[in-house]
């Protein structure tokens, strides 16, 4: 067997911690600080709709409750004070994104951070309250349930 040619010279070592280079740091390319600005921008749109859609849903379950003549949609419930709350923290990241130049990488974190909030009070909302049987019964599904 031949004696193996090496093309460059061996290294000193590896470095003591791993992940851990020995020069400078260096800033991110201009193509992924872009690609991050860019995420951060739908960040922005994203929690702009989420603070609509919030409203729009809160909206719509007191309509749904006067349309069923039930009289508690004069009433605060605990999950208008989540929805609220969701909407002011909507409207709050997005007004944060928009007001400056920010750090990207930042802001996506933030991002992170505002979708497990959002989880859990959409969570909250959807799971507060019993849901009782009291769907309509039609006659169809009336005469499909007698039939087994």
């Amino acid at each position: 067997m031949s004696t193996p040619q090496l093309i460059g010279p061996v290294q000193g070592g590896t470095p003591a911690e791993p992940g851990v280079s020995r020069g400078r740091t260096r800033p991110l390319p201009y193509d992924l600080h872009d690609l991050l600005k860019e995420a951060s921008r739908r960040l922005e749109i994203m929690s702009l709709l989420a603070a609509a859609l919030w409203i729009l849903g809160t909206v719509g379950d007191r309509l749904v409750l006067v349309a069923m003549g039930n009289l508690s949609w004069r009433q605060w419930h605990a999950t208008d004070s989540i929805s609220a709350v969701s909407v002011l923290v909507s409207l709050g990241l997005f007004f944060y994104i928009r007001s400056g130049d920010r750090d990207p990488i930042f802001i996506l974190d933030l991002g992170r951070a505002y979708m497990v909030g959002m989880s859990l009070a959409l969570g909250l909302v959807i799971h507060w309250f019993p849901v009782w049987n009291t769907a309509p019964v039609f006659p169809m599904s009336v005469g499909l349930v007698q039939s087994f």
